[in-house]
């Protein structure tokens, strides 16, 4: 399975808090993507959907007319970087969250880190369903063709003819491959058991 890392889109950030802010992120493996306005953030997205976006902002009107072209297009939240707005302010633009310039850039790692563990693991559960998904065909598939000898050979038997040394090497094949679709049925029921079992992501 191919594995994904999550993604965040800094928009409008001030050189500093970026440089600081994208290095923290960078060293817990996150992918960090950087567009010097909403227009170009906005661009950017499209080719590239982030797991979340900080932009930067020194007005709520701002902040309403990104996050209403934002939201358009896009589902990752946007977290607002300003001290121009009180976290209500924020909320009631569209966006997720707010971080305060005056917390610094390990305050800022950590509020936007949920946001992007929560997509990272969406996707990881999503990738798992798909797996699940593709084993579970795949099993039923092979599960079939010990089921259609079994059937074909119980058909020969009942039919009658056979000598009793191809009735007896009937009966062998009918066991092993009761016994190879034994096994897939047994490995569907480990599968199934296992997917039932809550997540615990950490």
């Amino acid at each position: 399975m191919e594995e994904t890392y999550p993604e965040i889109l800094f928009v409008s950030m001030p050189a500093e808090a970026l440089r600081a802010a994208a290095s923290l992120l960078q060293q817990k493996g996150i992918r960090v993507r950087v567009a010097a306005s909403s227009a170009a953030g906005i661009e950017l997205a499209k080719r590239f959907p982030p797991d979340a976006c900080m932009l930067a902002v020194e007005t709520q009107e701002e902040a309403v007319a990104f996050c209403d072209s934002w939201h358009k297009q896009e589902q990752a939240p946007v977290l607002l970087y300003t001290a121009a707005l009180a976290p209500a302010d924020a909320l009631a633009a569209g966006a997720a969250d707010c971080v305060c310039p005056q917390d610094g850039p390990a305050v800022l790692a950590a509020r936007v880190l949920p946001y992007l563990e929560a997509a990272s693991f969406r996707a990881a559960a999503a990738a798992a369903a798909k797996e699940r998904d593709r084993f579970c065909y795949a099993a039923s598939h092979d599960l079939k063709a010990p089921m259609q000898d079994i059937a074909q050979l119980g058909a020969l038997l009942e039919k009658g003819g056979l000598s009793a040394a191809d009735a007896a090497q009937a009966q062998k094949l009918m066991i092993a491959r009761a016994q190879v679709a034994a096994g897939l049925v047994a490995r569907l029921l480990e599968v199934s058991r296992a997917c039932s079992r809550p997540l615990a992501p950490a």
